[in-house]
């Protein structure tokens, strides 16, 4: 076995040499624009080489001059292996090019990278059209409408021709996608609403196809799906506040998840109305909302730093929130670049952090540190989300006096 194994290593190795001498004997070949062999001129873009690993038992090398094609083939010359991977065609692939001693240049054929527009598939969602435009034009019409929403973060998976979008104002959040496929000489588009609320998706499909294709008739969002307001109600006074307070304070602390990943969604609603806040400071929100804060479970996290953000805007709140010892080192990690569906939490907190250290910047600076707010500060300049660095550069402004 051992004798076997030996011969036919020794086989490889001078089936290989004998390749690379025949492959240097192309190249010199063409790099000379002749042939030893049949006399006929080659010129050294008719040169392929097919090269596969060694344990692969295959090599090939391909030197073609389109001249001496047959009527029958035109175009270009493939030899038909029966055995072994297919040949590498010059047209599959972009070529990295390689310089000979006569200064010519020999094209190397490498596996493709480029990306392509999937075929349609065999089950398509109801969310779709048929589009004539371009990709070029379509990538363009659907980044236009998904940046006119402030509330939508998303990415372009380019191999995919697939984007994935978060929107989430408040409590209502939404994860979606949008797909582009290939059908024949026109293009299929795809969105589908891939976890959250109905209508914020049904707004973007509809803002998406009708910059697409102005002429045509979206269907109109019926009267229930549409947010039904809750009826006028009485005030309540301070201590009935505060008894109602307590009871969501007490889901905020509760042992299920799912629990308090509802009770950050309410005191991200509540957040909204400015006559809630000194309510909410009362009844020790801040402190379950800050715990809420490091819960990655079902957007929790996001919920409450968005329902932060907004109590932010207090006076009375900012203080408890620097007296709270784990708020700020939790505010800084999240106000820096990071994946596409987290992006409103952290600009949330980067807003969060300009409306603190507008009024309260040398204790935030004297709480954290000055080394560790010198590490955060030098990198604002460096963040590639454009809102987050909004927010970052107006705090920014106002710690550097204090440095």
């Amino acid at each position: 076995m051992d004798g076997g194994k030996q011969d036919s290593e020794r086989r490889d190795e001078i089936a290989f040499r004998e390749f690379s001498e025949f492959n240097v004997d192309v190249m010199r070949a063409a790099a000379s624009g002749s042939s030893h062999h049949s006399g006929i001129p080659l010129d050294v873009n008719d040169v392929s080489y097919h090269s596969v690993d060694l344990d692969m038992r295959f090599r090939s090398i391909q030197a073609v001059n389109p001249a001496s094609l047959s009527e029958f083939a035109p175009q270009h010359y493939e030899p038909n292996m029966t055995a072994g991977p297919p040949t590498l065609s010059r047209k599959m692939g972009p070529t990295v090019d390689m310089v000979t001693d006569s200064k010519n240049l020999i094209d190397i054929v490498l596996s493709s990278t480029e990306a392509t527009v999937p075929e349609k598939p065999f089950y398509i969602g109801p969310s779709h059209f048929e589009c004539s435009m371009s990709i070029s034009e379509i990538k363009k019409h659907v980044e236009e409408q998904l940046n006119q929403m402030f509330e939508v973060s998303y990415k372009f998976y380019e191999s995919e021709s697939r984007w994935e979008g978060v929107y989430m104002r408040g409590s209502s959040r939404c994860k979606f996608e949008v797909n582009v496929y290939s059908d024949g000489a026109s293009f299929v588009v795809e969105g589908n609403r891939l976890s959250g609320d109905s209508l914020p998706f049904r707004n973007i499909y509809r803002s998406i196809k009708m910059s697409m294709t102005p002429g045509s008739e979206v269907k109109p969002v019926t009267p229930m799906s549409e947010s039904i307001p809750l009826p006028v109600s009485q005030d309540l006074s301070a201590e009935d506040s505060l008894q109602a307070l307590n009871v969501i304070v007490e889901m905020a602390r509760a042992s299920q998840l799912d629990t308090r990943a509802e009770a950050a969604k309410i005191f991200c609603d509540l957040s909204l109305q400015q006559n809630m806040h000194d309510i909410l400071c009362d009844a020790g929100c801040l402190a379950v909302l800050v715990d809420l804060m490091t819960i990655d479970y079902d957007c929790c996290n996001q919920h409450a730093a968005c329902a932060l953000a907004n109590l932010s805007a207090s006076r009375s709140c900012q203080d408890l929130l620097v007296n709270n010892a784990s708020f700020l080192p939790t505010l800084i990690k999240f106000t820096v670049d990071g994946p596409y569906d987290s992006s409103e939490m952290r600009r949330e907190c980067a807003r969060m952090l300009a409306n603190i250290c507008a009024g309260l910047a040398p204790r935030v600076v004297g709480n954290l540190g000055v080394d560790a707010m010198s590490s955060w500060v030098s990198g604002v300049a460096n963040l590639k989300d454009e809102r987050l660095k909004m927010h970052a550069e107006r705090a920014r402004q106002y710690i550097l006096p204090c440095m």
